[in-house]
């Protein structure tokens, strides 16, 4: 029997290990049939009415998205009446969006999120936004979406959370809100609407253009395109909608957004400018105390961009300085700033969709078990910092 010396050992070794790892990348991690058997999910819409629940979904089919529904009582029996009814059993790894119809409820979002975070079924961090109608009809447009932007709704939504000034929370995130002392969630309101038509050309090129072209639009599907959140929906114990002006200061309060434009009015030799600002940097602080009475205080600190300088620089040109020109506008987004904010806090002390309750539990426990929960004679103290660049 030859004896092997050290290094001839580990030069087999090695070979081993490369055949073995040869091996391994030739043969797929997931058998081929596997994967034809599965349904690819991008996004799925979830309506809840009388006759029970209904799950839209947005497959991933190759280069052409396609979008299944499924019915039942629960979720459950949703998801396999959506196998059967396809052949395939459904896939929700990669799900990177839920869409709750616009007559979900609080408690029917609870279920929905308790039975989809304890089966493991999505990612906890899948983005939840509320559509502005029914799930089904947000899911089919928005597989139409997908054709011009490449990624369709998942990738608007990851823009709109940090880029578009509304927070976008997870799955997770929701649930938590509505498991917390406050127990509420801020969703965001999304919807689409059809792209307006090209206007046609004349000429005089006669019936023979005039037909082409009209074959063409009929072999075209209408394209759709996605309205941002300007609106959120409250998952309280009253389900409601915010309006615009009221869901502006949501773009103060919500932690992560953080980029987006900022109007404000300022009043200066009988003229009122009207001032437009990139938001470069934003910090918000929310904490609250007990005392005689419950105190909350809300900190926003920002920066701003202003984006039309030249609307302002006559001023300074008649005498006023660069700086208190500065001093002025941002005094001017200050007290913008503070009426958004205000609002929506004053407007917290009914449903505490800003969780008051929880910073107040966490503050001081022994006090808040001890406590009536009444919010309505809190007082609220505002702490708003704006710098104009």
């Amino acid at each position: 029997m030859i004896k092997l010396n050290r290094k001839r050992k580990n030069s087999l070794l090695v070979l081993f290990f490369s055949v073995m790892f040869i091996l391994i990348s030739l043969t797929p991690l997931v058998p081929s049939a596997e994967v034809e058997t599965r349904l690819m999910v991008n996004a799925i819409g979830i309506d809840v009415g009388e006759d029970g629940m209904t799950v839209t979904a947005e497959t991933i089919n190759g280069e052409e998205n396609e979008v299944v529904y499924g019915k039942g009582d629960m979720l459950v029996d949703t998801l396999q009446d959506l196998n059967e009814r396809y052949g395939r059993r459904i896939e929700l790894g990669h799900c990177g969006l839920i869409a709750l119809g616009s007559n979900v409820t609080r408690e029917d979002a609870i279920c929905i999120f308790m039975n989809v975070l304890s089966d493991g079924l999505i990612n906890t961090g899948c983005s939840v936004v509320s559509a502005s109608g029914s799930a089904r009809e947000f899911i089919s447009k928005a597989a139409l979406l997908t054709k011009s932007t490449g990624d369709g709704v998942s990738g608007f939504i990851s823009f709109t959370d940090s880029q578009a000034s509304m927070t976008v929370p997870s799955i997770l995130e929701a649930m938590q809100a509505l498991k917390s002392k406050s127990g509420v969630a801020v969703i965001p309101i999304l919807g689409f609407k059809e792209k307006e038509e090209e206007s046609g050309q004349s000429g005089s090129q006669g019936s023979t253009t005039e037909q082409g072209a009209s074959q063409n639009n009929q072999s075209k599907t209408k394209e759709t395109e996605i309205v941002p959140p300007k609106t959120a929906k409250m998952l309280s114990r009253e389900t409601y909608v915010l309006d615009e002006e009221m869901s502006k200061g949501l773009i103060w309060l919500l932690p992560r957004s953080k980029d987006g434009m900022a109007e404000a009015e300022m009043e200066l030799n009988n003229q009122t400018y009207v001032l437009r600002s990139v938001i470069e940097s934003k910090t918000t602080d929310v904490s609250a105390k007990f005392e005689d009475v419950p105190v909350i205080t809300v900190g926003v600190e920002t920066k701003l961009k202003l984006a039309q300088r030249y609307a302002v620089l006559s001023e300074v040109e008649k005498g006023l300085s660069l700086n208190e020109l500065h001093d002025m506008m941002a005094e001017a987004y200050e007290n913008s700033i503070r009426e958004e904010v205000s609002r929506l806090a004053e407007l917290s002390k009914t449903d505490d969709f800003l969780g008051f309750k929880t910073r107040l539990y966490r503050a001081d426990p022994k006090r808040f078990n001890s406590w009536d929960g009444d919010l309505s004679n809190a007082r609220i103290e505002y702490d708003i910092k704006a710098t104009v660049l």
